[in-house]
């Protein structure tokens, strides 16, 4: 029996060695899996300035990063969603979905994307590192934010250079018309132009058309007096709770106005719009991509 034993203890021993030598270590499995980056949209993802910004970041860390990344999505909705910000359920979901996953960066795009991320997400996704992206301030305070919390502070308001070159365009413009919705983001482009308008030399009077429903909102347009500057914040909630995304109605607006219409953002041009001091999302993707790479390789 002695012999016996000695000679399956020999065979078991064998095999736990070969099994050992044969399966990778957990570090192992972590250093040859892909990396996984959960991007989390405040608003819609499937738009077109955020599928070029999604696009752009793909691009940026799969080349900076060189190894096999895999890219996860959750788009918030905030604005068609309202009362989600502070959603248990929607938390718990998101925190059983990606909790054993091994998500090894989040990247909130948007302030309140952000905010849902360091309050809510970072409960069940603890210590995983946060890059935001297309934030402001004062919205966004960087200081404010926790130890794992990085990410990109989008350049100051673009209205007043936006502005300045619609008065060298239009030096005899009499007054600044400024486009809004009724929404959260929508009120906090209308402040911010109306601010930029007050700083102008000579400051021209100022008239706001916000929360109208686009079809009171086109007959008013069209009877602006032609010496007007029209600036479009930004448009995502009409009046009546209509949400909209304004890519889709930016060029109808632009039409029915008929003096020029200015913007800050790169992804309305070609739709009717002059111009201004446009911030461009793909640089903005490239640029966060970057500081992702530089967040992932510490």
């Amino acid at each position: 029996m002695s012999h016996r034993l000695a000679v399956w203890t020999f065979v078991l021993t064998t095999f736990v060695l070969a099994l050992s030598a044969s399966a990778p270590s957990v570090a192992a499995q972590r250093a040859t899996r892909p990396v996984r980056v959960l991007v989390v949209y405040q608003q819609q993802a499937e738009t077109q300035p955020m599928l070029e910004f999604a696009q752009r970041l793909r691009l940026t860390i799969s080349k900076e990063l060189g190894s096999q990344v895999e890219f996860y999505q959750e788009a918030l909705d905030f604005d068609r969603f309202t009362g989600l910000e502070q959603s248990s359920p929607l938390t718990n979901y998101l925190a059983d979905k990606y909790r054993q996953f091994g998500v090894d960066v989040v990247v909130p795009v948007g302030g309140r994307a952000l905010k849902f991320a360091v309050d809510q997400l970072g409960r069940g996704l603890p210590n995983v590192p946060i890059v935001f992206a297309l934030c402001a301030m004062p919205q966004t305070d960087p200081t404010a934010q926790p130890q794992n919390v990085t990410g990109r502070i989008s350049s100051a308001s673009r209205f007043a250079p936006t502005l300045e070159m619609a008065r060298r365009l239009q030096p005899d413009a009499q007054r600044v018309v400024v486009i809004g919705g009724a929404g959260r983001a929508d009120s906090t482009s209308v402040a911010a132009v109306v601010s930029a308008a007050a700083t102008l030399g000579n400051p021209l009077d100022v008239a706001v058309l916000q929360g109208l429903p686009l079809d009171e909102l086109l007959p008013r347009l069209r009877k602006i007096p032609p010496r007007s500057i029209v600036v479009f914040a930004n448009y995502r909630l009409d009046g009546r709770g209509q949400a909209y995304e304004p890519l889709d109605i930016v060029g109808s607006i632009a039409h029915a106005a008929p003096a020029p219409m200015y913007t800050q953002l790169a992804s309305y041009l070609g739709e009717g719009v002059v111009g201004g001091s446009v911030l461009r999302f793909d640089d903005e993707a490239a640029r966060t991509g970057g500081l992702i790479v530089r967040v992932l390789r510490r």
